[in-house]
């Protein structure tokens, strides 16, 4: 037997995640918004673009 997969559960789970990603990030998602105006796909580097969520994390400075 061929396991088989339920796209349509999947689905509904990456939007859930997807919510729940959003509701912390909100500036994030707001400067991607800014961003996504002259940047292509709103990211400095291609390969960015298939970050897994809808938006980046962007972030003030880093270690």
């Amino acid at each position: 037997m061929t396991p088989t997969l339920n796209r349509t559960h999947l689905t509904h789970l990456l939007q859930q995640e997807e919510q729940l990603f959003h509701k912390p990030h909100p500036k994030s998602y707001e400067l991607y918004q800014r961003a996504r105006k002259s940047l292509h796909g709103g990211v400095p580097m291609l390969w960015m673009i298939r970050w897994a969520g809808s938006f980046p994390v962007f972030v003030k400075e880093a270690k």
